[in-house]
């Protein structure tokens, strides 16, 4: 706080001196080479506390982040995401499922992997449960459980 003060001090101290400096100026061509250097004085009384930055001590205080809450989030926007590609995938091809359920897990190095896949159809689709099963491995990667009820 004392820094404070004297700083304020000096700038005080700094525009009186220029005040009356000004008005003992003489007219012309000095009077404004004077007040370019009336203004580097200003500006250098101004940045005086930068140059006095490393006495400073600043504590920012120590956060915690919930990581269980956080992983459990990023997995069921992981899921949710997932789950809407994979009806759209299924909607291209004119299937309709009435459910798709993705579980996730998250491995030792905190990576979210598919644990399985469950999507539920129609009784309508039973002839082709074994094709939507191998493209859904084809072009999706995903080794799905498909079931009729």
């Amino acid at each position: 706080m004392e820094n404070i003060e004297l700083w304020t001090a000096g700038l005080c101290i700094c525009a009186a001196a220029i005040g009356i400096a000004e008005k003992l100026l003489p007219e012309g061509n000095v009077r404004s080479a004077v007040y370019f250097v009336m203004g580097l004085i200003v500006i250098s009384s101004f940045l005086v506390p930068i140059g006095n930055i490393s006495d400073i001590e600043i504590t920012v205080p120590e956060q915690t982040v919930n990581t269980d809450w956080l992983n459990r989030t990023t997995q069921e926007m992981f899921s949710y995401r997932m789950k809407e590609i994979i009806k759209k995938y299924l909607s291209d091809k004119d299937i309709n499922p009435k459910n798709i359920d993705i579980y996730t897990d998250i491995d030792s190095e905190g990576s979210i992997y598919i644990d399985k896949v469950r999507i539920t159809l129609s009784e309508k689709y039973i002839d082709r449960i074994d094709e939507i099963c191998t493209d859904v491995y084809k072009d999706l990667g995903l080794d799905a459980d498909v079931n009729i009820r």
